[in-house]
């Protein structure tokens, strides 16, 4: 059994270094309570759903029951800013504590969440973490798909818990939450939108395009921008390198904020493809690399 599956940066965008995956074996227990176990059923390699025959349980998770989930971790290495905890995935319903503190919460099964675990992290180093899930599946509103627990003809049996990567990472007190880049192959221009998690986080944005490791277009935004920023690059006629099926040449784009910079919190790097066809890889926090 592999015990550290999924290691990979699990984000196709705003990859940041500064970051630790969480997957592996936690501590499981299956109760008719909320409360935290008494003691615990055995380990569960997340982030497998319980009622997988990879995640070493291979029990159903009832309508009512709670699986509780726990670890230690250490956070992501360096200082200050903020410290985020990331579930790609939690199915249904579920409760996040870190050291005894409720750090936050989460419905829906589908879609990814981040909570910021900072003022609960303990100076020491030493952490724990533990999440509450509950799963009503066919008893309850939330959307299920196929999903049921009992299984026959297209239905399948139903899946419960961290079934996405769960990880850390540091960013800057002031960090960029959201990027939209949009290129213009007809005016050799790519415009650079970023969204921040504060006010006046977006001032000076910058941004860089690489090909090959070389700048070929490099500029800034107003230092008026509040937490939104928007900067224009032009790309040089004899720089401009559509992406095609049989020549898939991508360019670097590397974002950043006066924030960010001054943070030790590391930038993030992510690939996405682009609206004509180019393909971006982008830091975050104050510094996002695309």
């Amino acid at each position: 059994m592999q015990h550290h599956p999924l290691p990979e940066y699990p984000r196709p965008a705003l990859r940041r270094d500064s970051y630790e995956n969480l997957n592996g074996l936690w501590q499981y227990a299956i109760t008719g309570s909320a409360g935290l176990p008494a003691k615990w059923d055995g380990d569960i390699l997340v982030p497998y759903s319980p009622e997988t025959k990879a995640s070493g349980v291979g029990r159903t998770l009832q309508p009512g029951a709670w699986l509780h989930y726990h670890r230690s971790f250490v956070p992501p290495a360096g200082t200050g800013g903020r410290v985020l905890l990331h579930f790609g995935a939690v199915d249904y319903a579920c409760a996040v504590q870190v050291n005894g503190h409720l750090v936050g919460g989460h419905r829906g099964g589908y879609w990814p969440f981040a909570l910021d675990i900072t003022d609960a992290l303990n100076p020491a180093g030493h952490d724990r973490l533990w999440v509450a899930v509950q799963d009503p599946t066919g008893t309850g509103v939330q959307a299920r798909g196929k999903q049921t627990l009992r299984p026959g003809g297209m239905f399948y049996p139903a899946q419960s818990g961290i079934w996405q990567t769960v990880w850390l990472e540091r960013v800057p007190e002031n960090y960029i939450t959201e990027l939209t880049v949009t290129p213009d192959y007809d005016a050799r221009t790519v415009t650079v939108k970023a969204h921040t998690s504060l006010p006046g986080g977006a001032a000076n944005l910058w941004a860089v395009v690489r090909a090959g490791g070389v700048t070929i277009a490099e500029d800034w935004g107003s230092d008026e921008a509040d937490r939104d920023g928007e900067v224009t690059l032009h790309i040089p006629e004899e720089q401009l390198r559509p992406w095609r099926p049989d020549r898939p040449f991508l360019c670097d784009l590397t974002v950043g904020t006066t924030q960010e910079r001054r943070s030790s919190a590391t930038p993030c790097t992510a690939t996405l493809p682009c609206a004509s066809g180019a393909v971006r890889r982008m830091p975050t926090g104050s510094c996002a690399s695309a």
